[in-house]
């Protein structure tokens, strides 16, 4: 039950720090935008222009790493429920080799099932 409740928490924090980041994305979008106009305009240096750049790029990464993040709790919160893992039928299936112990086996019962169907 911990485990269920670390995940959700950690979800609706997630969550919070997204929408922060995507607001802070668009402040530095904004920044470059700017910026880069000055630079045009002779108003202001090289320097600044490639420090709003290296803002910008920095918050890109902010945000993809808070949606791995994301992502993995996902993955958390559906393990922690008890959730198990049915390939998609429209996708590939990982070789068997590649699989061991109990997940071969339910990859092969999942693929046999479907098959019958």
């Amino acid at each position: 039950f911990r485990e269920v409740a670390d995940a959700l928490a950690v979800r609706a924090t997630l969550a919070d720090r997204l929408a922060l980041q995507q607001s802070l994305l668009a402040s530095s979008e904004r920044q470059l935008r700017l910026a880069e106009t000055q630079y045009r305009a002779g108003s202001t240096t090289q320097l600044d222009l490639l420090d709003a750049q290296r803002s910008l790029v920095a918050a890109q990464q902010a945000l993809v790493t808070l949606r791995l993040s994301e992502q993995l709790n996902r993955l958390t919160l559906y393990k922690v429920l008890g959730g198990g893992w049915q390939a998609p039928s429209d996708g590939p299936v990982a070789p068997a080799a590649a699989l061991t112990g109990t997940t071969a086996t339910a990859v092969t019962r999942a693929t046999a099932g479907s098959a019958r169907e």
